[in-house]
This record gives C-alpha cells, structure tokens and sequence, in this order.
C-alpha cells in the first residue's frame, strides 16, 4: 500500500470513528431525555444540545427525530439482550434463570434510563417506529425464552409438570419475566432503596418458583 492510501485509509478511519462516536453520544443524550421527559415531549434541539452537536448533526446521522427514536429503542433493547446473553452463557435452566433475574435487576438499577424507555417507548404501538420494531422486540426476549423452555423442560424430565406449552406461551412469560424484572428494579430504587438487589431477587424466584407448574 503507498503511504497516499495509508494515509487516506487512517483519515477514512478516523471519520468512522467520529461519526460512530457522535451517532452514540446522541443516542445517550436521547436515551436520557426520553426516560426524563418522554419521546413526544422532547425535541429534537434539546436533544442536540444535551448531546454537545447540531441538530443537523442529529438529522444527518438519523434522518428525522423517529429515526433516532428508533435508534434508542434499538439500543436499550439490544443492551439488555447482551446482559441476558452473557448471565445465561455458564448455566442452562433454573440456573440459568436465577442467573438472568439477579444479572437484570442489576443492570436496570444501574441504568434506569435504559428501563425506563423500555417500559415506556417500546410497546406503544402509536409511537411512528412501531412497525419497525418487531425484530428489535424478538432479540430483546429470545434468550429469555430460550431458558424459560429450558426450565419446563427441566420440570417435565423430573416430572413435576405434564404441560407442554405452545411456544407462544414461552413468549408470555418472557415477556411477562421482563416486566416485572424492570417494575421491580424501579420500584426498589423509588420505594425502598434500603432493600438489596439479591433481596428482590430472592422473593421473585421464590415466586416463580411456588407459581410454576
């Protein structure tokens, strides 16, 4: 390669590494203003503002205000993906899940923006990017799935259930192990910060557990 090529490849890599710098600084100003304000009540100035660029800067890297909406979402759901993915990786079934509820309920303390604009942004089907999110909604629940159908199965082998779910019952539970994981974080946070993360974590095993089947 001429040092004219090397050159211009370190300037083309510098550039990347800008823009993809600059595209997550506006999606953690997003990320923050819409877990404070909402995404309706937020503007597109504000978010530039808090994110230090311009709002050309934020419409050149997303296109509109619905497409960094989108972006947020995408990435609040796809963090907390990564932490399930990386407690469930060592474990299969019940460990696993104790595993996900403990590594969860530490990861929406220690981010509730993240939790907030989950339970807030990605199920309201009035939002414009809502027909864009399916995917973003499958990967969020996958792995929780994946461990719900690995603790039935657990549960049928030792024959404590004769109970063979559809998979779109597996999908329920995630969806429904999520929630309260998110409501539970936020609500130890709010109500009862005295109350340790492991603490919550035990009463709600201890609740999946007397209600499984």
């Amino acid at each position: 390669m001429s040092a004219e090529a090397a050159g211009e490849g370190t300037r083309t890599d510098g550039r990347t590494a800008r823009r993809v710098a600059t595209r997550e600084r506006v999606i953690a100003a997003g990320l923050e203003l819409f877990a404070e304000r909402g995404y309706s009540a937020t503007s597109v100035e504000e978010i530039a503002e808090h994110a230090g660029v311009s709002k050309g800067t934020v419409f050149y890297n997303f296109g509109s205000k619905q497409g960094l909406g989108a972006a947020v979402v995408r990435e609040s759901a796809d963090r907390i993906a990564a932490v399930v993915e990386a407690a469930r990786a060592p474990h299969r079934g019940w460990a696993a899940l104790n595993a996900i509820v403990l590594a969860l309920l530490r990861a929406f303390d220690a981010d509730p923006a993240t939790c907030q604009v989950l339970l807030t942004e990605l199920f309201r089907n009035e939002r414009p990017w809502h027909e864009d999110l399916p995917a973003t909604r499958a990967a969020l629940i996958a792995p929780v799935v994946a461990v719900s159908m690995e603790v039935h199965e657990q549960r049928y082998a030792a024959g404590l259930t004769h109970v063979r779910p559809e998979a779109e019952h597996f999908e329920m539970i995630a969806i429904a192990i999520l929630g309260a994981l998110a409501f539970s974080a936020l609500d130890r946070a709010t109500f009862h910060p005295r109350r340790s993360i492991e603490d919550v974590q035990r009463a709600l095993m201890v609740t999946i557990s007397g209600l499984a089947v």
